[in-house]
């Protein structure tokens, strides 16, 4: 059963970067989907490389962050102009 759901996660991420080397999807959709099946390597990351993992990991917080806010703030604009 592990193995079952490890290989779904894997074939998302596949699946979306051939999708996007075929240009049948843009770059914030691969982004979100490494960095939706970017928990289970964060442990390996920790473990290996803690300072680089947490200067990463910040980082990715923060981005999400600002994405949140930037469609918080421009969501009416773009409700209104479709």
């Amino acid at each position: 059963m592990l193995g079952n759901l490890l290989m779904a996660r894997l074939n998302n991420a596949f699946t979306v970067v051939s999708l996007h080397t075929h240009r049948m999807v843009g770059l914030p959709a691969l982004v979100a989907v490494m960095i939706a099946t970017s928990g289970d390597e964060a442990f390996v990351m920790f473990a290996l490389f803690p300072d680089k993992a947490l200067l990463l990991r910040n980082f990715i917080e923060n981005l999400a962050t600002f994405m949140k806010n930037i469609m918080y703030i421009y969501s009416p604009i773009i409700i209104i102009l479709f």
